[in-house]
């Protein structure tokens, strides 16, 4: 007879071996969810045996219960990031963390960081990073003991990069110079800078910036930042002799006669335009008369005259003569007036020195020119111009009065300005009127006024008729130059 066991084999198909297949794979997904898995026969542990069961939360294998003790963790939404600073406002971002199992009853966590003044965070693990650096974020739950780190990495990128000379003659005797180049802002964190010349027969730059002409011509060389692929150029020409300054000549010598107060900015040209050393010193013959700045500017002081001299390094020089009148400048214009103001004005005081304003400007490379062509602004220049206190009296001080309040100008005198100005004659008592109604200067609502009506004779200062009544527009309020009369 056979067996039970080769009858059973007999009978054994694919359908039945992919059944038992299924119920195989059942068994370990069952198991896989957290079912604690038995045996079909009771037995008594040992004391050195264990019971292992797979927790729910989170569905992984590394949580799990041996005997009566509870594994736990702390897990953490990153465990290493960095982060940008954009603009000067600290930067918010935040660490989620979770203690796992659930099924911990004290849960609470307490999030530190290693240095509060690059990056603090609260309790929520909101993060708020104040400037570039690195620190460690310890998160911990006071009940279980459990601790866990993330490294996080603040960071300022580069907004912005030029260099400081545009253009650079050397010669072939010389030992060379080094371009300096400036990141915005000075605080960024990568501030590598890479350096590559167009021809290095002419000219060399190492990673320095540093030159070092070859040979006789003219070529670029070219720096970019690695962070944010900024780039900026500068002409090197290299020859041969020194060219030396054959002439200097004052291009303005116009407008000497001034006032007491009265400023005049003097502009010198050095030739050849590619003389070796093209910069003047100016000097004035008579200091108590008036003053000269090294830039040339002058500042009229008392009654007298003064020669005001350009001087090239190599010799040639040119002069002009000031005359200063024994009055102060003209004018019934008081600058700051006391006036009492209806309604109050807000105003915004802004916390930044001269100094500091003059970099921000510097950062966009502003440009001026001196009657030869378009040149790069220094510091000092550019401080100049931004300094009220050089500009205090003359035409130039009318960019620093007060707007928010009235000037003070007598009635005679704007009417004698609008006199003869189309629908603007006569109108000195409105404009006084408006200036003490709404706190505005009139010298800018006439200026203003005069600009867009072209001194009172357009035709929307005169009048339009729109529905049947008569509109007049003097400030160009909505009036586009492609339709003026439609649109204003």
């Amino acid at each position: 007879m056979r067996s039970v066991f080769e009858e059973i084999k007999g009978k054994i198909t694919r359908r039945h071996i992919g059944t038992a297949v299924s119920v195989v794979v059942a068994i370990l997904i069952f198991i896989r969810v957290g079912v604690v898995i038995r045996e079909q026969k009771p037995k008594r542990l040992m004391p050195d045996e264990r019971i292992q069961m797979v927790t729910r939360f989170p569905l992984d294998c590394y949580d799990v219960i041996y005997g009566t003790g509870l594994k736990t963790a702390i897990r953490l939404s990153w465990y290493s990031d960095t982060l940008k600073l954009i603009g000067s406002e600290p930067t918010p971002m935040r660490l989620n963390a979770a203690l796992y199992p659930v099924t911990v009853t004290d849960r609470a966590l307490e999030f530190v960081s290693s240095d509060p003044g690059v990056a603090e965070i609260d309790g929520e693990g909101n993060i708020l990073a104040k400037k570039p650096g690195s620190v460690e974020i310890t998160v911990t739950n006071a009940y279980t003991g459990n601790e866990a780190k993330a490294f996080l990495h603040v960071i300022r990128p580069v907004s912005g990069f030029y260099l400081q000379k545009s253009t650079v003659n050397l010669f072939t005797t010389d030992m060379g110079m080094r371009l300096e180049a400036v990141i915005v802002p000075d605080d960024a964190s990568n501030s590598a800078i890479r350096w590559y010349s167009k021809d290095p027969s002419i000219v060399e730059v190492d990673q320095t910036g540093h030159l070092k002409p070859n040979g006789t011509g003219m070529t670029e060389v070219v720096a970019s930042t690695s962070d944010g692929g900024f780039s900026s150029k500068c002409f090197i020409n290299v020859i041969n002799e020194i060219i030396r300054a054959q002439a200097v000549k004052i291009l303005n010598k116009f407008d000497t006669k001034l006032d007491i107060g009265d400023t005049w900015t003097g502009i010198a040209s050095v030739q050849p335009s590619n003389a070796r050393n093209t910069s003047v010193e100016w000097e004035s013959s008579n200091p108590n008369a008036a003053t000269v700045t090294k830039n040339g500017v002058v500042k009229a002081v008392s009654a007298g005259t003064a020669v005001i001299t350009a001087r090239s390094a190599d010799g040639p020089s040119d002069s002009v003569e000031i005359t200063v009148s024994g009055t102060a400048a003209s004018g019934d214009l008081d600058m700051n007036p006391t006036y009492n103001v209806a309604g109050g004005i807000n105003y915004t005081a802004y916390n930044i020195t001269l100094d500091r304003m003059a970099e921000l400007n510097l950062a966009v490379a502003p440009t001026y020119n001196d009657g030869t062509g378009q040149k790069r602004a220094d510091k000092e220049r550019i401080k100049m111009y931004l300094d009220p206190n050089e500009f205090s009296s003359g035409a130039y001080k009318y960019q620093f009065m007060d707007l928010s309040k009235p000037s003070g100008i007598s009635r005679a005198s704007l009417a004698a300005f609008l006199d003869g100005k189309g629908i603007l004659s006569g109108k000195a008592d409105a404009f006084l009127a408006a200036a003490r109604t709404y706190n505005v200067n009139e010298l800018y609502l006439v200026a203003h006024c005069c600009v867009e009506t072209g001194y009172g004779s357009s035709t929307l200062a005169n009048g339009v008729l729109v529905n049947g009544q008569r509109v007049y527009n003097m400030f160009g309020i909505g009036a586009f130059d492609s339709n003026a009369i439609g649109t204003g």
